[in-house]
């Protein structure tokens, strides 16, 4: 859990009085034993710290709250925080730290009974935590993280397919099978492969398709 006293010097007059402040509440409550309060303080530091464009800062204290959320029993709000913590690294460039945010945050979610209030954030959590993987394979094309490509996007197609179609999905769909297809097809798995190019092939005759339909129309 980051310590208080490795924040911003709260006597920095350049400090925004919303940090100060933020640094003040965390402080009291953490003095007090007021976990509850404590890791909801964290969390609105940690926007206000990534507002003002510190994401290893606000990462930190969004971490932290996530740890305190689920040790009382609230998962949603710990995976929350935790998912908004490696979004803030990545941000940062620190992708690779990023991913120990998302499993925590994964182990989280799946540790809550009522799954359906957090559905959105299972699937953002996966599309995120794949984007992640993705950027790391320029610096790191092993086999592990090549594998870790493939089952993040079988997780997450498995998980869009539950829903209903979404216009805020479908990115995320293309994406999936995308880098199914980039990464399968390297490793000569072209069977394991083709659902996914089947699906990327008819978006882009769609795509190709709408264009000519869509001149014509402004032609009219």
């Amino acid at each position: 859990m980051t310590d208080v006293r490795q924040g911003p010097d709260p006597f920095d007059s350049g400090m925004p009085p919303e940090i100060i402040d933020g640094i003040s509440r965390v402080a009291a409550y953490r003095r007090s034993g007021d976990q509850r309060r404590e890791a909801m303080a964290r969390f609105e530091l940690g926007g206000h710290l990534i507002q003002r464009d510190r994401y290893a800062m606000g990462s930190d204290e969004l971490a932290a709250a996530g740890e305190l959320f689920v040790a009382l029993g609230m998962g949603g709000e710990g995976a929350t925080a935790l998912f908004n913590a490696g979004v803030a690294l990545c941000m940062a460039g620190r992708q690779r730290d990023a991913l120990r945010h998302f499993a925590v945050a994964e182990a989280a979610i799946d540790g809550v009974a009522s799954l359906g209030e957090l559905d959105e954030l299972r699937w953002r959590l996966q599309a995120v935590w794949l984007d992640a993987l993705v950027d790391l394979v320029s610096e790191d094309e092993t086999d592990t993280t090549v594998t870790a490509i493939i089952a993040r996007c079988d997780r997450l197609l498995v998980l869009i397919n539950r829903e209903a179609p979404r216009p805020d999905m479908a990115f995320a769909r293309r994406m999936a099978n995308y880098h199914r297809v980039r990464f399968l097809s390297q490793r000569g798995e072209y069977v394991a492969a083709l659902p996914s190019a089947l699906e990327v092939a008819e978006h882009v005759e769609r795509e190709v398709g709408e264009e000519p339909r869509a001149i014509e129309r402004h032609r009219r």
